[in-house]
This record gives C-alpha cells, sequence and structure tokens, in this order.
C-alpha cells in the first residue's frame, strides 16, 4: 500500500509539474498567468496551490493548515514545491492549536471527496503525521476484515468526506467530522480499538484547543462508534432493556445520540458497497427513534399484538409454516409456529436460507409454550418455494 500510494502519487505530481514546464504558445504565453490570492500566504498559480511571494514558512506555524485547507476548498492541488517548502521550514503548530488552525482543519475535513486527496499529498509527503502523530499506527494498515476495501489510514480519510453528507443533520457537525476521521484511530495497537481510540481522541482533542466538553464528547464518540449498529442487527429492539442500554451508555444526551446516528452512517459507507443497506438504515433508525423518545421521556411503541389465527394454530401443538406476500412485490411474510424448543429459530432460519430465502428481520413470540416466529424474506431468485415444502423441511430439521 505505502510503495503504491508513493509512486502514484510521485507520477501524477511529475506529470503536472511537467505539463506546467512546458513552454506555451500564442497569445497566452505573452501574458503573465495570473496569481490569485486564496488566504494568507496562500494564491493560486497555474493551476496549483503555491505560496505567496511574502510567505514566510519558517515564521508562521499555521501556513500548512491555510494550503491544505484551500487545496481541499477549491480542489486544486498542491505543488510539489511548496510541499518542500513546507516540509523543510514549517515548525510546529503551538500546543494548544490556535483558533485558527482548528477552523482551517475542519475546512479541509469538510470539503468532501476533496478532503481524500489531500490527506493523501499530505500524507506522502510526511507532513500529515507531523500533524497528527497518532496516525502513524494506522498508516497503510490493512484492515481486519473482509468487508472493508480501504487500508484503515484511507478508511479514515474517506469517512471524514462522507461524513460531510450529514452535516446539516446534526448540532455539531464539526465534532461529527471529526469523529469520522478519528474513529478507527486505536486500530494496530494490540487490544479493543474503540477504548485505546476514545484516550487518543481526548488527547488529540486536547491539543487541537477544543473544549473539555466538547473532547468529551469526541471521546465517547469513539468509543461507541459500534454502538448503534452491533444493538440494531444483534438486539430486539421492542424490548424496553435494550433502550435503556442505550440511552444510559450516552447518558440520556440527544445530541450525542444524533451525530452518533450519522457517524454510523458515514463509517458504514465508507467501509465498502453494500455495508449500509436499506434494512441496516431502518433497524438503525429505528434505535435512533426509540432512544431519542425514551430519552425525552415519551412512552416507548409497543410491538404489535399477535394475530389471533396464529394463537389459534399455536394451540394445537404442531407445525404450521405459511408464507404470505408482504409490503413490496420481493418480500414475503413467513410465519413458522411450533412448539418452543431450544435451536427451532436457528433450524427455522436454515430452512429458508437453504430455499435461496434471504432472511431480512425476524421476531419471536412465545405464547403457552408455542413459539410464533415471523420472518421478512425475498427470495434470491425467482418465485419462493412453496409453504408444504418449508414446513416439511422443517419437521425433517427438528427430528434431526
Amino acid at each position: 500500500s505505502d510503495v503504491g500510494r508513493t509512486v502514484s502519487y510521485c507520477v501524477d505530481a511529475a506529470l503536472r509539474t511537467a505539463a506546467n514546464a512546458l513552454p506555451r504558445r500564442g497569445i497566452s504565453a505573452i501574458r503573465r498567468r495570473p496569481r490569485r490570492p486564496l488566504d494568507e500566504g496562500v494564491v493560486e498559480y497555474a493551476g496549483e496551490i503555491v505560496l505567496a511571494r511574502d510567505a514566510r514558512p519558517q515564521s508562521d506555524p499555521l501556513l500548512l493548515l491555510r494550503v491544505a485547507a484551500a487545496s481541499a476548498s477549491t480542489g486544486l492541488p498542491i505543488a510539489v514545491s511548496t510541499l518542500s517548502r513546507l516540509a523543510d521550514a514549517a515548525p510546529e503548530i503551538p500546543t494548544p492549536w490556535p483558533r485558527e488552525a482548528l477552523n482551517n482543519l475542519l475546512v479541509l475535513l469538510a470539503a468532501g471527496p476533496n478532503t481524500v486527496a489531500t490527506i493523501e499529498t499530505l500524507d506522502r509527503t510526511g507532513l500529515w503525521c507531523r500533524l497528527f502523530p497518532e496516525w502513524s499506527a494506522i498508516r497503510d494498515l490493512p484492515p481486519r476484515e473482509v468487508i472493508h476495501i480501504w487500508t484503515v489510514d484511507r478508511h479514515l480519510a474517506e469517512a471524514a468526506s462522507r461524513a460531510r453528507i450529514f452535516t446539516t443533520r446534526v448540532a455539531r457537525p464539526d465534532l461529527l467530522i471529526l469523529s469520522a476521521l478519528l474513529h478507527d484511530i486505536g486500530k494496530g495497537r494490540g487490544a479493543d480499538h474503540s477504548v485505546i481510540g476514545a484516550e487518543l481522541a481526548t488527547q488529540i482533542g486536547t491539543r487541537l484547543g477544543m473544549w473539555p466538553s466538547d473532547v468529551e464528547m469526541l471521546a465517547k464518540l469513539v468509543r461507541h462508534h459500534l454502538l448503534l449498529a452491533q444493538i440494531a442487527t444483534r438486539q430486539d429492539l421492542n424490548d424496553p432493556q435494550t433502550i435503556a442500554t442505550v440511552c444510559e451508555t450516552l447518558n440520556g444526551d440527544p445530541v450525542l445520540l444524533d451525530v452518533l446516528h450519522a457517524l454510523t452512517e458515514a463509517d458504514s459507507l465508507a467501509t465498502g458497497p453494500g455495508v449500509w443497506s436499506d434494512w441496516k438504515a431502518s433497524l438503525v433508525g429505528d434505535l435512533v427513534r426509540r432512544s431519542r423518545m425514551a430519552m425525552a421521556g415519551e412512552p416507548l411503541p409497543q410491538a404489535d399484538p399477535l394475530d389471533p389465527e396464529y394463537l389459534s394454530l399455536a394451540a394445537d401443538r404442531k407445525v404450521h409454516v405459511e408464507l404470505r406476500p408482504g409490503s413490496s412485490q420481493r418480500l414475503y411474510h413467513a410465519v413458522v409456529i411450533a412448539p418452543h424448543r431450544r435451536g427451532l429459530l436457528s433450524k427455522a432460519a436454515g430452512v429458508l436460507a437453504l430455499n435461496s430465502l434471504r432472511v431480512h428481520s425476524a421476531s419471536v413470540n412465545i405464547h403457552q409454550g408455542a413459539a410464533i416466529s415471523e420472518f421478512v424474506v425475498s427470495p434470491h431468485f425467482g418465485s419462493p418455494p412453496a409453504a408444504a415444502l418449508l414446513r416439511q423441511q422443517l419437521i425433517r430439521a427438528l427430528g434431526g
């Protein structure tokens, strides 16, 4: 990864430098190329970000971030000569950072796709690790999960880029994009990356000059960035204890809940194709909605009552399987009723899977010793199998 990305950056920079060095003919060659001011000490020249003639990088520690912010906000690349001057002469930013430095960092992180290109440029020239020394542990680090398509450092840059589209949805867009950049910063250190990441986020937030309350919230976002996705996809959202767990973990803070919701989506979108699906979005959204209601002291929605027909079928203590059309053309409602026993749910799901039915959600109720399991399914292809076939296979599965 390191070699490939470095070669890619060097080739792009070399071709751009060579193109700008070619002689130009015609009227444009007579005129001098204009220099467009972008920020203090930062100008655009020949389609690149360069330093102004009077810029003094050796005495201006914030110049690097102004250059990076200008590059990200305009989409223009930083000239190789500018990067070299900054790498050789730019001093360290004072700790804690001045507010101007943090503001320029936020401009850089909120630039969308240009954020990734700018971070990559700074990283390949050693300037990004100067801003974030903690980055070195995840630089070019391969992910442990196969669903990730990027190295850990690139994933964080992608997450910050994706987070931009949610900044108008939350009360603290600054904490959203910062947590997106840092949520996996604890990886590669041999322990729970969420716990270590929260400690590093506290360290980084303090260095950036953030308010103590904001540093605390940033650390919580990093610590719990997996909370909503894990609970929404693994626990019963109709259980009040599930909602109480989320509220207790987040200290009943609705602002933290909303930012964490946006972070969860940005993280999933930056992981790989298909990681954030309509199914996952609906589950996480439902969990957030219920948690917000609980934080506001409102009563939680109650589960739908069981169909009386299912209750009457459950009374005969036999196995029943029904398959009905669902809410859309490709969705079906599979109902499995059988005497309650250990392993019933997994065997029922296995029978559905063996018949090429994708399970989107499931709910289980126990009534007088009978389990009433309701599945929302869709066939991988074609039409679903007959309910009688599913019932026959389930009886055989329950029989061993």
